[in-house]
């Protein structure tokens, strides 16, 4: 899975990748979850582990149809990697073992939305204070 922040305020899109595919994102918006009644780690829970989240059974006859053949494949797969070797990388990456890591990915989620630290505008590395 694939978090990175999104260009709307205070929101994470969210890539799962699945069987080498990307599946379609989500987004979830911090700032419209303070007044919901359920949480973030619910929103994740659902979209990694719902309904959607379980492979469709189709015909290799069908497979085609959708685009999904193996060029399609190793592009998806090239987008990934691409991403994932990429220096410097914006956002985090998450595989699952047993179970999905959630409090890694809401710790994730907070050093994305945390704001940037401006760095020196000479470009010089910053000094300790003298004593």
């Amino acid at each position: 899975m694939i978090l990175q922040r999104s260009a709307e305020e205070q929101t994470i899109a969210v890539y799962a990748v699945r069987g080498g595919w990307l599946a379609e994102p989500t987004l979830v918006r911090f700032a419209e979850i303070a007044g919901q009644p359920r949480s973030a780690e619910h929103i994740f829970r659902e979209y990694l582990e719902g309904p959607s989240a379980k492979p469709q059974e189709s015909s290799s006859a069908d497979t085609p149809a959708l685009g999904k053949d193996r060029n399609t494949l190793s592009e998806y797969l090239w987008l990934v990697a691409r991403w994932y070797y990429s220096n410097p990388r914006e956002g985090e990456f998450f595989f699952r073992e047993k179970d999905w890591p959630y409090r890694r990915i809401m710790r994730g989620c907070s050093r994305l939305l945390a704001p940037k630290a401006e760095s020196d505008s000479s470009g010089a590395p910053p000094r300790a204070p003298a004593s």
